[in-house]
């Protein structure tokens, strides 16, 4: 995928989340999207919250089961990132006008 349409889909789910707007899978509109091409799209995003003065506070393990892997048709688990923002503190509360 090139860097351009990487940068694109970054700038939108950012846009996407900003807005607390629900996004379909992007793979409907890329359908030859590859694992890489996601995490290339999500470090993409990574800096673009890093610009906007976020930090990165630790990363979040998916499809950890052999199960799971299998159902979705991938080999290994993945991963994403964890950032300042997107934590509640022991007690806190989860405001719902801050979900989709």
């Amino acid at each position: 995928m090139e860097q351009q349409t990487i940068r694109k889909l970054a700038e939108y789910l950012n846009q996407a989340e900003l807005e607390r707007r629900e996004v379909m899978g992007i793979q409907n509109d890329h359908p030859d999207l590859t694992i890489e091409d996601s995490y290339s799209i999500m470090e993409e995003l990574a800096k673009i919250k890093l610009a906007a003065g976020h930090r990165v506070v630790g990363f979040k393990m998916g499809l950890t089961s052999k199960q799971k892997m299998k159902q979705i048709g991938l080999s290994k688990s993945s991963y994403g990132i964890l950032f300042d923002y997107m934590g509640i503190d022991s007690g806190g509360t989860l405001p719902f006008n801050k979900l989709i």
